[in-house]
């Protein structure tokens, strides 16, 4: 069941999670650092907590390909663009890590299909598809492209909006206290 409402609304996330099994936050926004950095970041680790205290047992989110130990985006300057966007999900990872053992973390790049604004729908899927096929599915011309800093991980891990969902879906269903963490190359194969 879709739920929509302010996720920094304690009493309406508490009411939200009552008597349910998962929870998925896919959360996500572009503006100033600080903006991303609470929207990627503060809303999970908030909703995190809260599923935690209504004792939800599974908790699913869609995090970024460039959220890794080691990563480009982690190594961004705070004043570079999308440095709070990359922190964000990384600080909203580490909390879910450290909170909800039965958790799925998928790390796609660029989510792609149609996308609903307003009365308008945006084709995205014009533009990932054949961007995600020149990353990933041409030899040797894909793994030159791969090797470039930042944007050749994005060209390798664009998916599919319908694969996020499969996989996200499928993975919570048998996820253990281990938990599951997806890249990019496992969320297309669902």
């Amino acid at each position: 069941e879709w739920v929509s409402g302010d996720i920094f609304d304690k009493a309406a996330r508490e009411e939200a999670m009552s008597d349910v099994d998962a929870v998925i936050s896919c959360v996500g926004a572009f503006g100033s650092n600080s903006f991303m950095s609470r929207i990627c970041g503060d809303a999970t680790i908030e909703a995190v907590q809260t599923a935690k205290e209504k004792k939800v047992e599974r908790f699913g989110f869609v995090s970024s390909a460039q959220v890794y130990e080691g990563s480009v985006g982690l190594a961004l300057p705070p004043s570079a663009p999308m440095h709070g966007y990359f922190q964000g999900k990384y600080r909203a990872e580490k909390e879910l890590l450290a909170t909800i053992p039965k958790h799925v973390i998928l790390r796609p790049g660029f989510i792609f299909g149609p996308r609903q604004v307003g009365t308008s729908t945006i084709p995205l899927q014009l533009i990932g598809g054949p961007l995600s096929a020149v990353g990933t599915q041409l030899g040797p011309v894909s793994s030159l492209l791969q090797s470039i800093p930042f944007a050749g991980k994005e060209l390798a891990s664009m998916v599919p909006v319908d694969r996020v969902g499969e996989a996200m879906i499928r993975s919570l269903e048998g996820v253990d206290e281990n938990g599951i963490i997806l890249d990019a190359a496992a969320i297309r194969q669902y």
